[in-house]
């Protein structure tokens, strides 16, 4: 065969190839669209089970579904195990939030914390730059109105913040756990068992609380614990070492709940507090006077300060936060409070900086005075009772065996 034929034959075959492998890919793309789109039309009912509820939502029963850009083509995802954690997009907008103030839903991507799904299956890849989904526990929080997403038939079981509804995240902490420190004679004479002084009322001119027991506080109970869980899933505070500085911390600001809010001495509260009108004034965002008692510590972490308040009720949607200040964030939001202290307030008052970053801190092995410091401002306040509080929810939670929090 002369050199030219050969060159001939060689090009035909190559063009052959070329046009299969564009058939192939194009049948290969179209099999891939068809094989995920969800198939409920033509008035037929859909059966996909990639349909999500959210916990804000009016209508409890309403469902929408996910859906994913695939080769450039919009679709309904049918299997919720087709989806990747960045898969955040919904088709419609709910027909109503409870908790935004405008009553209204939105599909806005940037609502969604982290702009990705909670929970995805360890060293499972749908690609190179995303993971996929757990069935069993992944949801996605949005910001937006403070709900959960979460796949409706994936069998996930949590209780839901001021209501009976169940869904599932994750139960990090028990109650157990908890209770366990009354049996330990030296850490219940250090620290105090959890027992929590409940705010029945208050009077914002005066800022006193009534206390449904001035004297003693009640047993932590299942209900304190359902909605600590809540939050730790929530604000991310969610490996045993996290959560183990978080419940020590937590402890000794709050001595286990027996202050929901920080305590004074003397006759006059607003004296009591007035360093914080006038020295940490800057510090804390305090502007007004009587702001130091307003905006004194409250909550398991104890948050201070009138522009922790305000981004409080801000990130809340709850006016009544930075109107009422520490009285009513005692009585409302005692675990909550403490944990977007935790995961989102301080860490934004570095900007542009992780030095406040407490569960980055955490997951870099920081001490207890390090954790103290960002906290409370002194690294060496009640160290020891820290410490010895440290050690012993460590050891609750095994700490050092991350894979124990996935059970």
């Amino acid at each position: 065969m002369s050199r030219e034929k050969a060159e001939y034959v060689i090009n035909e075959l190559l063009e052959m190839n070329k046009q299969a492998l564009t058939t192939i890919e194009t049948c290969a793309k179209d099999a891939i669209i068809n094989a995920v789109k969800c198939k409920g039309n033509n008035g037929q009912p859909c059966t996909c089970n990639a349909l999500v509820k959210c916990t804000s939502a009016i209508d409890q029963k309403e469902t929408v579904h996910i859906t994913k850009t695939l080769y450039g083509e919009t679709i309904k995802i049918a299997d919720i195990e087709q989806l990747g954690e960045y898969d955040i997009k919904r088709e419609r907008a709910y027909k109503g939030c409870k908790n935004a103030a405008d009553k209204r839903c939105t599909v806005a991507e940037g609502c969604i914390e982290s702009g990705r799904w909670q929970e995805t299956y360890e060293g499972v890849k749908l690609n190179d730059e995303e993971g996929a989904l757990n069935v069993e526990t992944s949801y996605m929080i949005c910001l937006h109105g403070d709900g959960i997403l979460f796949f409706e038939d994936a069998g996930q079981m949590v209780k839901t913040y001021e209501t009976e509804e169940i869904i599932r995240v994750k139960e990090y902490v028990t109650l157990e756990m908890l209770k366990n420190i009354e049996n330990v004679a030296e850490l219940k004479e250090l620290l105090g068992a959890w027992q929590f002084k409940e705010i029945i009322d208050y009077n914002i001119e005066t800022s006193l609380p009534e206390y449904r027991d001035a004297n003693k506080g009640r047993e932590i109970s299942q209900a304190d614990v359902d909605e600590l869980n809540r939050v730790l899933n929530i604000y991310g505070i969610n490996t045993p070492n996290r959560i183990a500085h978080f419940l020590a911390q937590g402890h000794v600001e709050s001595q286990g709940g027996l202050l929901p809010v920080e305590q004074y001495s003397g006759d006059n509260i607003f004296e009591y507090f007035r360093e914080y009108e006038t020295v940490r004034a800057e510090e804390l965002g305090n502007t007004q006077e009587g702001d130091g008692a307003k905006y004194r510590g409250a909550g398991v972490i104890q948050m201070t300060g009138r522009a922790a308040y305000e981004a409080f009720g801000s990130y809340k949607n709850d006016p009544k936060i930075a109107e009422d200040g520490a009285l009513y964030v005692a009585q409302n939001y005692f675990w909550e409070a403490g944990a977007y202290f935790w995961s989102v307030y301080k860490p934004n008052t570095a900007k542009n900086s992780d030095i406040f970053d407490l569960n980055k801190k955490c997951d870099e092995n920081a001490s207890v005075e390090d954790i103290t410091g960002i906290v409370n401002g002194d690294r060496g306040d009640k160290i020891k009772e820290r410490k010895k509080a440290y050690v012993y929810y460590s050891g609750q939670l095994h700490v050092g065996n991350e894979n124990d929090m996935d059970e």
